[in-house]
């Protein structure tokens, strides 16, 4: 317990009155925001603290959670936008994204029912917020200019002090900057709950399914490193093939490791918001660069493609891909985003990015933005693999070596380009069927799309040959310059 002064030099007449208050006063123990005890109130004051953010008892302990990061299914599961709830014995259904009206209820997932919003008499609500009325403007609440408001029931909430209140559902404390008292009622921003919303789709995930994604996503992260690195490194495989994989790579490394820390800025909202277009951004680019890979393929098996002829303009084949790679996604988001900023709160296609977890939070967007797109970019990546496949065949059944080369580098494109069309397919028949393997099955064959990459494009022959080559001219360089720096010594010496 602190009794004493911190700073007693340079002290004027009444900051003496005050030293000597906290010295001799009354021994009434108060608490700072960290449980440090203090003898009373004036030792609080003389050690330069805030008198205003003391309590008198000291504060709970509030456990949380360890934030891990979300199931993979999120992506594309839209029934997680449900909860069922059970009413006497029997299972029921109800949306968890919306309520009976939208703007003026919002859903509590711990009590697991839609509560209303309200405004106090000094805001007036618009478009489902409640703004600070013109007529009251000397109102000093620190409160959020614009902030819809939940009224607690007197058994919800307990005061610690003038500022803070504890939210026993939510077991958080809230200052002003989210509450507002008038009267006797107790008001708390909206947000408190919406944030709690996280939390809700973890428990309806599963906590072994969001391991299992975090460990999934961390091997496919480093698999995606280790593998751009032997790529730069190597410039005999940046060809187009591989720089359509190096681009492949950089749109999943990103798309995966911004989805592994999106769970660190929920109660960020703008952070969270602008994460969660990203995150679509690049979940889509990897979908477009797939496709390039399997028009890539055709093109090189299909008569319509001679070599020669392609690698005389490898650098504007290479500048088409990139436009339908990047733009593609582009195309699609940009629409989303201004959905987002300028439609009406209750429009059903939404997206409603970063409000309950950094993603699209609006089930009709999600099908329409995301999952329809994947759908489409699915459907051509098996169109193409049936012509290469097609192709390669009819290759072999005439024995032609002027592609024998060709046959063998760009079997592992087509290798790649199956697995993650393969994969992705688990997404829709676990949709449709909610079936608990079928999620697994997506789930570790998705996140784990890097290794794959790493083992279909590192483990080969010809990269293994390149990388041995790589490292013995360097240890060559190596040795003749210790060789030579050895001579020099010598002749110094003599």
């Amino acid at each position: 317990m602190i009794s004493t002064c911190s700073r007693i030099d340079n002290l004027t007449s009444p900051s003496s009155q005050i030293t000597d208050l906290c010295d001799l006063g009354s021994n009434v123990i108060v608490y700072d925001k960290n449980n440090t005890a203090y003898r009373n109130k004036y030792c609080v004051m003389c050690n330069e603290l805030d008198e205003q953010s003391l309590f008198c008892e000291p504060m709970p302990k509030i456990y949380y959670r360890l934030n891990t990061v979300p199931s993979y299914r999120l992506l594309v599961d839209f029934n997680s936008h449900q909860y069922k709830t059970t009413k006497e014995g029997n299972e029921v259904t109800d949306s968890f994204e919306e309520c009976s009206s939208q703007h003026e209820e919002i859903y509590d997932p711990v009590s697991k029912t839609c509560r209303k919003l309200h405004c106090p008499s000094t805001f007036t609500a618009i478009k489902g917020k409640c703004v600070r009325n013109n007529n009251f403007p000397n109102n000093t609440n620190t409160m959020k200019s614009q902030c819809a408001f939940i009224k607690l029931k007197s058994d919800e909430y307990e005061i610690l002090n003038l500022t803070h209140i504890l939210v026993l559902s939510l077991n958080k404390t809230v200052g002003s900057s989210l509450l507002f008292r008038n009267g006797s009622e107790i008001y708390v921003c909206e947000e408190m709950f919406t944030r709690q919303a996280i939390r809700h789709i973890s428990s309806y995930f599963g906590v072994i399914e969001n391991y299992v994604s975090f460990g999934g996503i961390i091997c496919s992260i480093a698999s995606l490193v280790l593998t751009l690195l032997v790529y730069i490194m190597l410039s005999e495989l940046r060809n187009i093939p591989g720089k359509n994989l190096i681009s492949l790579m950089i749109a999943l490394l990103l798309a995966q490791l911004l989805f592994l820390c999106s769970n660190q800025a929920v109660d960020n909202y703008k952070a969270c918001k602008a994460l969660a277009i990203i995150i679509h951004y690049c979940f889509l680019a990897s979908f477009s660069w797939m496709n390039v890979i399997a028009y890539d393929l055709f093109r090189t098996f299909s008569h319509s493609c001679q070599l020669g002829r392609l690698c005389t303009h490898m650098s504007k084949v290479f500048y088409r891909y990139s436009v339908y790679g990047w733009l593609i996604p582009a195309a699609i988001v940009t629409p989303a985003v201004l959905l987002d900023i300028f439609s009406i709160n209750n429009n059903q296609f939404k997206p409603r990015y970063g409000e309950n977890v950094c993603w699209i939070s609006s089930k009709n967007a999600l099908i329409l933005f995301f999952v329809g797109p994947l759908a489409v970019f699915k459907l051509i990546d098996f169109v193409g693999f049936i012509c290469t496949s097609f192709y390669i065949s009819k290759t072999r059944r005439q024995g032609s070596m002027a592609r024998q080369y060709n046959v063998c580098s760009c079997l592992l494109y087509l290798k790649l380009s199956l697995i993650m069309g393969l994969t992705w397919l688990f997404a829709f028949v676990a949709v449709f069927s909610n079936d608990t393997i079928m999620w697994y099955l997506f789930i570790i064959f998705n996140t784990l799309q890097g290794v794959f990459i790493a083992l279909s494009f590192l483990c080969t022959k010809r990269v293994i040959k390149l990388i041995s080559g790589k490292l013995e001219r360097r240890q060559n360089v190596d040795s003749s310059s210790g060789t030579l720096i050895m001579q020099l010594k010598r002749s110094n010496i003599e």
